[in-house]
């Protein structure tokens, strides 16, 4: 046998010193117990790991990897420091949940700090150390999780549960709470911190402000004077006037009642005005074509009324584009009977011309610069008024008065 080689045990001896090497190598890294057995050829080994020792490595790998992220976050911005308080017995439930939770807040550049497990009081942090914007304290109660979260300034965390026997309960929903209620915690901080910085304000660091989502107050600006609105356009108006145009001409539906027969008809009226201010200085035109009958045993006899006046007035504008006025005038009156003679009896016709005092009174509203309506209403007086007579008896005297009532339209110009 060469010097370097290793000389084969007997039988005996292998079976004596291998528990005594089992038992020295099994106890393993961190205590784990780890069994090894050595076969008969050289370097060849082969390795077993209890059940237990699985639980163990999982939780190993667990804190490893929230230490990375922690690292990273640190190397990231290091300016805003949250803590995390895990519970003195953790199990793979809240492993994963740190695990969740630091990479919720390092994702957003906040450098997150682990702290040994183990129970920690209100007192040790309210107030937090310097550099320290949050911390996070985990506890567990039989089969609740609690959750508090702390900020600067907070006398009072922010608080959460969580049941392990509630459906749908995982490290995930676990880490959402305790990632939104710190949230909840730095928002009542960054919000206190927005409103009483001053105008030269360090501000919040880019980390605090990207999780509680809470924007600087922006700088403040000198006030501008917005410039007086431009005066409208004459040629363009819009609206009714401020003015009425000094020329008007009218025109609408008439309708006549002659007293004292008590008959009526129906026609047309016409008028131009001129009112350069309070005067109204005008000329009416109406002419009736509709009705006006008359009916006796000796015949039928139709009459139409034309009228003219010339009338002078004065008017008001209680309200912008509106008008009333009140007019008075001279004028005619032309009458003109058909007769249609029953059995008996001879029909003839004829006309009748007389003067006439008017009096009108009305109002309008100017929708625009050029159009309107108006309401009028009035009556004239005959100084001569006609009659009527069937076989040499009279049967009515009309025009004493006639009253009228139109509606219409205005032109201005």
């Amino acid at each position: 046998m060469s010097a370097g080689a290793r000389e084969p045990r007997p039988e005996h001896e292998r079976s004596e010193q291998e528990p005594s090497e089992r038992s020295a190598l099994g106890r393993g890294l961190f205590g784990w117990p780890l069994r090894i057995e050595v076969s008969p050829r050289p370097w060849v080994f082969s390795a077993h790991v209890s059940r237990r020792s699985t639980t163990r490595a999982r939780r190993a790998l667990a804190w490893l990897f929230a230490l990375l992220l922690t690292s990273a976050s640190a190397l990231a911005r290091g300016e805003a420091r949250v803590l995390i308080f895990p519970p003195e017995r953790t199990d793979p439930l809240i492993d994963e949940a740190l695990i969740r939770i630091s990479g919720e807040l390092a994702a957003v550049g906040l450098r997150v700090e682990i702290r040994p497990p183990g129970s920690v009081s209100d007192e040790e942090l309210v107030p937090l150390d310097a550099g320290d914007y949050g911390a996070i304290v985990l506890s567990q109660q039989r089969s609740r999780i609690d959750i508090r979260a702390y900020a600067r300034g907070l006398e009072t965390p922010v608080s959460q549960s969580a049941q392990r026997n509630h459906p749908g309960m995982d490290a995930e929903v676990v880490a959402v709470r305790a990632v939104e209620a710190l949230r909840a915690a730095m928002i009542q901080y960054a919000r206190h911190e927005v409103e009483t910085q001053n105008e030269a304000g360090s501000g919040l660091p880019g980390a605090v402000t990207d999780f509680t989502r809470i924007a600087p107050l922006p700088e403040p600006r000198e006030p501008t004077v917005a410039p007086p609105p431009s005066e409208p356009q004459r040629d363009e108006p819009s609206g009714p006037p401020v003015t009425p145009p000094p020329w008007s001409a009218w025109i609408g539906a008439l309708a006549e009642l002659e007293l004292p027969p008590g008959t009526g008809q129906g026609g047309i009226q016409a008028a131009v005005w001129w009112q350069p201010s309070w005067f109204r200085l005008g000329l009416t035109v109406q002419h009736g074509f509709l009705g006006g009958r008359y009916d006796a045993e000796e015949g039928i006899a139709e009459l139409q009324r034309t009228s003219m006046h010339v009338a002078v007035g004065a008017e008001t504008q209680p309200w912008p584009g509106g008008f009333l006025f009140v007019a008075g005038g001279l004028g005619a009156a032309h009458y003109a009977a058909r007769a249609e003679a029953r059995t008996g009896f001879t029909a003839g016709s004829g006309v009748h011309w007389s003067p006439a005092f008017g009096l009108q009174a009305g109002g309008g509203h100017w929708l625009t610069s050029r159009l309107g309506v108006y309401l009028l209403s009035g009556g004239s007086l005959l100084t001569d008024a006609p009659r009527m007579r069937f076989d040499r008896r009279d049967v009515a005297t009309v025009g004493r008065p006639t009253l009228n009532v139109s509606v219409g339209l205005m032109l201005g110009f």
